[in-house]
C-alpha cells in the first residue's frame, strides 16, 4: 500500500482570512497540510499562498516576492488579489509567481494548487 504524502501549503494572510481559506480547502481535500505564516519553523512548504490585501505598489509586491523566493527557494507561489485592489492599479501587475488569481473561490484555489504543484502555471484575473 502506497502512502500519499500531504501537500504542505503555507498561507500568508491575516489570521481570519487564513483560517477561513484553510477550512474551505481542507474540507475539499484532506490531503493538504496547511500552515499559517506564524507557525512554520524550518519547514519548506510545497506552495506559498500569499493573499494580498493592501496593494500599495507593484514594486513593493515584487520586492516582497523576492524575499519569499529567498526564504523558500524551492516553494512555488500563488498570489491572490481582490478586485478592489486591482481596480486601484492602472495595469495588471506583472509578478513573478507560478499563480495569480483574482477573487477566487475555494474550488478555484484548490484547482490552482493542483495545477501549480504538477508543474503548471495559473493566471486568472477575470
Amino acid at each position: 500500500m502506497e502512502l500519499i504524502s500531504k501537500k504542505s501549503i503555507l498561507i500568508i494572510a491575516p489570521s481570519l482570512i487564513a483560517e477561513s481559506l484553510s477550512l474551505k480547502l481542507t474540507s475539499l481535500d484532506k490531503n493538504l497540510d496547511i500552515i499559517f505564516n506564524n507557525g512554520l519553523g524550518d519547514t519548506t512548504p510545497d506552495l506559498v499562498i500569499w493573499n494580498i490585501l493592501n496593494y500599495q505598489s507593484e514594486d513593493l509586491i515584487r520586492l516582497e516576492l523576492l524575499k519569499l523566493r529567498e526564504r523558500w527557494d524551492e516553494s512555488r507561489i500563488l498570489v491572490i488579489l481582490s478586485s478592489e485592489l486591482l481596480n486601484e492599479a492602472k495595469n495588471t501587475p506583472s509578478l513573478n509567481a507560478e499563480g495569480f488569481l483574482l477573487n477566487p473561490t475555494a474550488e478555484k484555489v484548490l484547482e490552482s494548487i493542483e495545477t501549480i504543484l504538477n508543474g503548471g502555471r495559473v493566471f486568472d484575473i477575470e
